[in-house]
């Protein structure tokens, strides 16, 4: 499960660092987001469904994967935001707490 957890975490930190720079990545951008946005959007549902309702993390994942994919622009606060909370999420899976 570590493992996964890993490679979960550098699929987060990728995608912090696509937000900040899109046209450094290109496509990869979008794809990322694709993995993204589907990892969030799983991970809620799971997550609902096991009458878990504290889903913050899975949030984080829909709109920084929205974002990849459809090319959206934040309003500052939530850009940030969204970075900051994704590569503390990132560095949550790492270390497994």
């Amino acid at each position: 499960m570590g493992l996964i957890f890993a490679i979960l975490g550098i699929v987060d930190i990728i995608g912090a660092l696509a937000l900040l720079l899109p046209d450094f990545l290109g496509s990869l951008a979008t794809i990322l987001g694709t993995i993204i946005l589907i990892k969030g959007i799983w991970s809620a549902l799971s997550s609902l469904l096991s009458g878990y309702f504290f889903i913050w993390m899975d949030i984080v994942d829909i709109i920084i994967g929205a974002t990849l994919l459809f090319s959206l622009t934040l309003p500052d606060w939530l850009f940030w935001s969204a970075i900051v909370l994704m590569i503390f999420k990132a560095v949550r899976s790492l270390i497994g707490i």
